[in-house]
């Protein structure tokens, strides 16, 4: 059975805490190494109650009060002070002290740089087509770009008020102004594509392929067994006019370079989820309608479809309906949903028993979040904010970065993301990008980070 990543949430601790009447124990560790720590300080304020972790960063204390803040302080470090009714509430066990960027009169210390307020980014070359809701993957150190929307929406209403803005008030009565101001306006247009576009990573350059698809986009691709799998989605009429939901699987053969249509698909849905899995591909969710108004139907269906037999089986239905990415990390599945209240929630499905669990409430908007993982770390893209989350700790940190474009896609690949496409608002016009940047991970380490909380 394959895998892949999780999610998300709340600040330097986590855990699973042992409590026994008032009695506390647990571990300290350093939040950049992971590794424990010797002789953290811990004690209730203003109280004679205290202890020093050990060689492990294990420590034990004996507590008889209830209320008040407990601190971790260690020479170096942050220190790190909870509310002690809700330390033990929470019952956390793991506490994380994150290390103080050391300097001299402005003089960088030695074995230490100064830290950055932004993630650096590499530009790459650029995809030979500008593209959204496209699918990708990487393959053998290739990435494969099937598909995508390459419409232009331009906000004429929003525009023209702009201009009139600047108008001299005694033109409004010319009516000659205004049908130049309209003549000027340039018109909105909707098209899908059907292109392959590869990019080398090693040789950091694309080529366009003569392959044709379906055209189509807002769809899933899923890589499985030297074959890369185009599922769900939407195709558009000739004239642009009307859209469809895809019903057909395209089966891209990688070693031969062919295509091959497959005509059965239940899971007809535009933006599903899929993710590899075994022989299996898992398809969960998307949305089925989109009314005048931009309002969608969403579904809540999830099946799993069998490469080497065809086969389809329909699992029990999500919580809620809902387009979504998320990432999969040892047989759990997890999501981020909004709740009735627009509230992002944590889910997580474990495939092996397949039950929903709901986690901790997030505190950060991921709206149009993109996922991927790598090492056992999830990664979360969003404008201009990238998002790491290590489900073993717990640890949620937010940096941020010069990369704006909106519902991108993005991959891990070597201690490397890889951020492609997207929308980008330029000039009261949402413009679909063929950017390329790339994310050195070792970079992580020398950025500060806005934030840093735990589930």
């Amino acid at each position: 059975m394959d895998l892949t990543k999780a999610i998300i949430s709340s600040i330097f601790f986590i855990g699973c805490f042992t409590i026994t009447a008032q009695n506390i124990n647990g571990v300290v560790i350093d939040s950049e190494t992971k590794k424990p720590l010797k002789g953290v300080n811990i004690y209730l304020k203003n109280s004679s109650v205290g202890t020093e972790s050990d060689d492990d960063g294990k420590w034990f204390l004996e507590n008889t009060i209830t209320k008040g803040p407990i601190l971790f302080t260690h020479l170096g470090y942050h220190t790190s002070s909870y509310d002690l009714k809700e330390f033990l509430d929470k019952q956390r066990d793991t506490i994380f002290l994150i290390p103080k960027e050391e300097q001299l009169d402005e003089v960088k210390v030695a074995g230490r740089r100064k830290m950055r307020d932004k993630i650096k980014v590499e530009k790459l070359a650029p995809m030979h087509y500008a593209l959204t809701g496209f699918g990708s993957t990487i393959v053998d150190g290739k990435i494969y770009v099937i598909g995508g929307d390459q419409s232009i929406n331009n906000d004429d209403f929003r525009k023209g008020f702009e201009q009139l803005s600047e108008m001299d008030p005694s033109q409004f009565s010319d009516p000659m102004v205004f049908a130049k101001m309209a003549l000027s306006q340039s018109t909105s247009w909707e098209s899908y594509s059907d292109k392959l576009q590869i990019y080398n990573i090693s040789k950091d350059s694309w080529i366009k392929s003569n392959t044709e698809f379906s055209k189509r986009a807002y769809h899933s691709i899923v890589p499985l067994n030297g074959k890369i799998y185009v599922i769900g989605g939407k195709t558009i009429s000739d004239n642009g006019l009307f859209e469809y939901l895809a019903n057909t699987i395209d089966v891209y053969d990688i070693a031969k370079d062919t295509v091959l249509v497959d005509y059965v698909n239940p899971h007809q849905a535009s933006s599903p989820l899929g993710i590899a899995y075994g022989n299996d591909i898992l398809l969960i969710g998307g949305s089925t309608k989109m009314t005048k108004n931009d309002k969608k139907t969403f579904t809540n269906k999830m099946h799993f479809y069998n490469v080497t037999s065809g086969n389809w089986y329909e699992l029990d239905n999500m919580p809620v309906g809902l387009e979504t990415d998320g990432a999969l990390v040892n047989n759990k599945l997890y999501i981020a949903v909004n709740d009735k209240n627009d509230r992002k929630i944590l889910h997580q499905f474990d495939l092996i028993n397949g039950k929903w669990k709901k986690l901790e409430e997030l505190e950060l908007s991921f709206e149009n979040a993109k996922f991927t993982q790598g090492n056992g770390i999830l990664y979360i893209y969003q404008k201009e904010i990238l998002f790491t989350y290590d489900p073993k700790y717990g640890e949620l940190k937010k940096y941020f970065l010069s990369v704006d474009a909106e519902n991108p896609n993005i991959h891990y690949y070597k201690n490397h993301i890889y951020i492609l496409g997207g929308k980008q608002s330029r000039d009261f016009s949402d413009k679909t990008s063929n950017e390329v940047f790339r994310i050195d991970l070792k970079e992580l380490q020398y950025t500060r980070p806005v934030s840093t909380t735990t589930l």
